[in-house]
């Protein structure tokens, strides 16, 4: 079984982390393989990202050609909102989960896929200002946890 994830959203100028990064990856990697040991977990993005702890492979730098590959053999895949999102979508790459934290899955997610969003309450008041923008900051509170995460990804692939 192989499972993509996209951890990161693109840096910020400034070099603050980026508000939609979701914070508890290593944990959602840590029970992922407590109930599929064998899983492969993929971690697609940039060489500038760090490696999540126990992760299986690096896939950076990929050309579009080759990331298409990758997720055509893919279980599924997760992703924060970020380029991975929409290219498996426009690609009709099925089982994506996309974490939500500040940013609205109404208008930046697809029904396609599942978005999780822990509460509408914390959805920023402009959609649209752009991320390093003074008034935005990185908040932990605003994701769902890692079990959440895990549970929806079980689901996907249909794991008791």
């Amino acid at each position: 079984m192989k499972i993509l994830i996209s951890p990161y959203s693109q840096k910020l100028p400034d070099k603050k982390r980026n508000p939609k990064d979701f914070p508890y990856w290593e944990k959602t990697i840590s029970l992922i393989k407590n109930k599929l040991p064998q899983a492969e977990i993929v971690q697609v993005g940039t060489n500038e990202e760090i490696p999540i702890k126990g992760i299986t492979n690096l896939a950076h730098n990929y050309t579009p050609e080759n990331l298409l590959k990758l997720t055509r053999t893919c279980n599924a895949w997760m992703s924060v909102d970020n380029f991975f999102q929409h290219f498996c979508t426009y690609y009709k790459v099925p089982n994506g989960i996309v974490i939500f934290g500040q940013s609205d899955p109404n208008i930046f997610g697809y029904p396609c896929n599942t978005n999780l969003l822990k509460n509408r309450n914390y959805l920023r008041q402009d959609q649209f200002l752009h991320w390093w923008h003074e008034s935005v900051s990185y908040k932990e509170e605003v994701f769902v946890n890692a079990e959440t995460v895990t549970e929806t990804l079980f689901k996907v692939l249909k794991v008791d």
